[in-house]
């Protein structure tokens, strides 16, 4: 489990958790993130439950997340959601 919610993060990318492979919780709930790298979460396959509520998100591309059961994006500026 990683808690990083109530930070400043404005950015998630792809180097953040390329060691963090049994990662299965993520909680970046209540920070300024706009930006997630469509590659971020390449190498967290393992990744089941995702919170990221209260951002300012606009776009969230879900590569390589097969077993993602939980995904919380309430609270963002969405346009777009795209899983290919």
């Amino acid at each position: 489990y990683l808690d990083l919610q109530g930070n400043k993060f404005e950015s998630i990318d792809e180097k953040m958790f390329i060691r963090l492979s049994n990662l299965i919780y993520l909680d970046f709930s209540n920070n300024k993130i706009n930006l997630i790298d469509k590659n971020t979460f390449k190498m967290n396959r393992q990744l089941a439950y995702i919170t990221l509520n209260r951002n300012k998100i606009k776009k969230v591309e879900l590569l390589h997340l097969s077993k993602l059961e939980y995904l919380d994006i309430s609270a963002n500026n969405l346009d777009l959601i795209d899983d290919k």
